[in-house]
């Protein structure tokens, strides 16, 4: 495994397993800090009983780093095949970070499906890979035999897709995902370079200090390599 535009480990590859996937090779990541330009895209579902996710996402922006070119696609704002067509676009487009609030399976985002396991071969986006962060429910539900889940389908994609993806594995409360993913927008943005697992702890931290409940930090996982960096 090598870090800074080398290769990164379990970005992309086949369905056949950890074992056979492939090298890739990608800038999007690690290295220099962020260039100014660079695209990050916010999405989230209709606000209903679970919360209001649009607020939610609003409130989220606010700790992007400045040099950040950013695009918001909301469900209560957007038709969903305008949606849905926009966040392709964008992924293929080259956007390097995205985030979604609201509800969310193991093969999609939200119930209408924003993006799901049948929107990934549309997905061309193989010299552009992102970094997704999910503060939903079971999308990274990785231990089912036999079933990849969305973030399992994401990252192992041989001509796109995600190159590292932060998401529950189980049932997550939005108010507490809120809290998380403020903490570890702070954490990723407070200074350039910073890689994504030292982020991802650094959330951790402050969350437990918030004194929001703990089983949240079980069931949020990382797939991809913790030393890639946004540059």
């Amino acid at each position: 495994m090598t870090h800074c535009g080398k290769t990164f480990y379990e970005a992309a590859g086949s369905n056949e397993g950890f074992s056979s996937v492939s090298a890739h090779h990608d800038d999007s990541f690690c290295g220099p800090p962020i260039q100014s330009g660079k695209r990050a895209l916010l999405l989230a579902d209709d606000p209903d009983g679970g919360g209001n996710f649009p607020e939610d996402s609003d409130d989220l922006s606010h700790w992007l780093d400045q040099a950040f070119t950013v695009e918001k696609i909301y469900l209560s704002e957007t038709p969903l095949e305008e949606a849905q067509q926009r966040l392709l676009d964008s992924i293929n487009g080259g956007t390097v970070f995205l985030n979604y609030i609201g509800h969310g399976g193991p093969d999609r985002l939200a119930s209408e499906g924003l993006l799901t396991k049948g929107s990934l071969s549309s997905m061309n986006n193989l010299k552009g890979l992102h970094v997704l962060t999910a503060m939903t429910c079971l999308v990274g539900q990785f231990a089912i035999p036999g079933y990849d889940s969305l973030s399992e389908s994401l990252v192992l994609k041989k001509d796109g897709g995600s190159a590292a993806l932060w998401a529950p594995t189980g049932y997550s409360f939005n108010t507490m995902a809120k809290i998380l993913g403020e903490e570890f927008f702070k954490a990723a943005f407070d200074r350039p370079g910073k890689a994504i697992g030292d982020a991802i702890l650094e959330a951790f931290e402050e969350y437990h200090r918030r004194g929001a409940q703990a089983y949240m930090m079980d069931i949020y996982t990382l797939l991809g390599d913790p030393a890639m960096r946004l540059k």
